[in-house]
C-alpha cells in the first residue's frame, strides 16, 4: 500500500507562527475555497488546547498555523468570511474548538463526514481514510495523529500528515457535492451544513443536542 507525502511545490507552503499575513486571506477571498483542519493536544475543547490549523487553497497555499497566545486576526477573519466556503472533515470537532478556543463561529462551512453520512446514512465508516481511498484510490497514513503536536519544532512527518488532511478536500467536496445533487440530497447536506455553527455553540454550552427527549 502507498502512501502519498506532500509535494513541497506551493508557493506558500510550510509551517507559520501565530497567524497567516493579509495576502492569505485575500487569496481565499479570490480562489474562494479553503480545506481545512486542526491538531489538538486532546479530544475536550476548553481544557485541551488547539495546536495547529491547517489551511489549503488549491495550487498555492499549504500551510500549518501554530496560533500564538494572542487570537490569529487574519486567520478569525479567513474563518468569519461568508465570501469563502471553508471545508472541514468532521467540522463539529474543529469548530468546537476554534469556538471554545477564540469564540469565533465560522461562516460558509462545508463538511465531507456529513456530507457523506448524507449520502450514505446505512455506511459505518465516514473518516477521511475510508473517503480519499474509495473517491480517489488515495491512501494516507495516521501514523501521527497522537504524536506530539505542542512540541517546539514539529518534525517533517507530522508537518506532511497535517498537510495530508487538507489537500484532497477540495477534490472531495466536488465529488459529494455532484452525488448529493444527483440524488436530490444537496438541499438537506446544506441545511446540516448551516446548523453547524448553532450546534458548536450549543456544545459548548453543554446543551448539546437539544431535539433529544
Amino acid at each position: 500500500m502507498a502512501y502519498v507525502s506532500v509535494p513541497n511545490t506551493y508557493r506558500h507552503y510550510g509551517v507559520v507562527e501565530g497567524d497567516i499575513g493579509p495576502d492569505i486571506v485575500d487569496f481565499a477571498h479570490r480562489v474562494g475555497i479553503t480545506a481545512c483542519d486542526i491538531e489538538t493536544t486532546g479530544l475536550t475543547p476548553g481544557i485541551d488546547r488547539l495546536a495547529t490549523f491547517q489551511l489549503f487553497m488549491p495550487n498555492d497555499v499549504a500551510l500549518v498555523v501554530r496560533p500564538g497566545s494572542h487570537p490569529p486576526t487574519n486567520l478569525i477573519k479567513l474563518l468569519q468570511s461568508p465570501g469563502v466556503t471553508k471545508v472541514f472533515h468532521h467540522a463539529t470537532f474543529d469548530l468546537t474548538f476554534t469556538f471554545a478556543t477564540w469564540r469565533v463561529l465560522a461562516a460558509s462551512v462545508f463538511c465531507t463526514k456529513i456530507a457523506s453520512k448524507v449520502l450514505e446514512p446505512h455506511r459505518t465508516d465516514h473518516s477521511l481514510k475510508t473517503l480519499l481511498a474509495k473517491y480517489f484510490g488515495v491512501h494516507i497514513s495516521k501514523a501521527q495523529r497522537v504524536s506530539d503536536w505542542s512540541a517546539p519544532v514539529l518534525s517533517r512527518e507530522q508537518v506532511e500528515y497535517a498537510l495530508n488532511d487538507v489537500i484532497y478536500l477540495p477534490s472531495l467536496i466536488g465529488r459529494l457535492s455532484s452525488e448529493l445533487v444527483q440524488q436530490g440530497r444537496w438541499n438537506l447536506a446544506l441545511s446540516s451544513f448551516q446548523y453547524l455553527p448553532t450546534r458548536v455553540a450549543l456544545d459548548v454550552l453543554g446543551s448539546g443536542d437539544v431535539f433529544k427527549y
